[in-house]
């Protein structure tokens, strides 16, 4: 397959498009390049997008109507990018521009920017596990919005969801036998933009548990194997998880490497981007 990089035309941008699945060891990758045109919407972006994916050979299966763009910011997912707004109306695109892809389930139920996109993950103590991440859409900033659709996700009644903001950069990652100790559970906050939560944007990672479920006591030993697993585990996410922006990984994700040709001037361009 040859793919020839042209260059760009006036009001068009290349976007590096990252493929984003949370629960993945190595949660994202770079998947692709695209060129997009000023005053694009997100939903003919999408579709643009799933298209040019099909003919360079992205192994992910792709649905307009079941994908999400939004903002990359280093490795963290942040603004969820809504079907109407138009490139350079109401998303700023620069050289170098990078943005998350992201697969989901069903449609997309985010319509609004009221509204905020939530992961959350539900941490069981009496089995020190967690469970993978799922996510939530608000339609307020309210402590209480947040429990009710997570008691509505999970099965744990309203009243015994316990809440607590995941720290350090994305996925928020933790040691299970940390989570109990080093997390802020149920503070006494009116809305989720206040601290500890500090909640401004889509992206964030909560945590939650059934106040019912008790923390199981370890042994010596247990304590010590669990330890060692956790170690590994930890580890080969901050190996692994990071993704990469190199061309390098797109193999991950292609049928067979792209030969790509770039003119004087695209070549001036790329520089420029570098």
């Amino acid at each position: 397959q040859l793919l020839v990089s042209l260059p760009l035309q006036p009001g068009e941008h290349r976007v590096k498009l990252y493929l984003l699945r949370v629960n993945e060891g190595e949660f994202f990758n770079l998947m692709m390049e695209s060129i997009v045109a000023k005053n694009t919407s997100i939903k003919d972006f999408k579709k643009q997008i799933v298209e040019e994916a099909k003919k360079q050979g992205v192994e992910c299966e792709l649905r307009s109507d079941r994908l999400r763009l939004r903002k990359k910011i280093w490795r963290t997912p942040g603004t969820v990018y809504l079907d109407y707004q138009l490139i350079d109306k109401d998303i700023y695109i620069y050289g170098g521009s990078e943005m998350f892809v992201e697969p989901l389930e069903d449609e997309e139920i985010m319509k609004v920017p009221t509204q905020m996109q939530v992961y959350i993950r539900r941490w069981r103590p009496s089995e020190y596990s967690f469970d993978p991440m799922k996510e939530v859409i608000l339609d307020s900033a309210s402590p209480d919005d947040l429990k009710k659709k997570i008691s509505k996700i999970s099965g744990i009644a309203v009243e015994n969801v316990l809440i607590a903001k995941g720290t350090g950069s994305f996925p928020a990652d933790m040691s299970a036998l940390d989570v109990e100790s080093d997390l802020e559970w149920d503070p006494p906050i009116k809305t989720i933009s206040q601290s500890p939560f500090s909640l401004y944007d889509d992206g964030g990672v909560i945590y939650y548990k059934d106040s019912e479920e008790k923390l199981s006591e370890l042994s010596t030993e247990k304590k010590n194997e669990l330890q060692k697993a956790e170690n590994s585990r930890l580890s080969k996410h901050s190996v692994h998880g990071m993704g990469s922006s190199s061309y390098s990984n797109y193999s991950s994700y292609r049928k067979e490497r792209a030969l790509k040709i770039y003119t004087e001037d695209d070549t001036t361009e790329k520089d420029r981007e570098d």
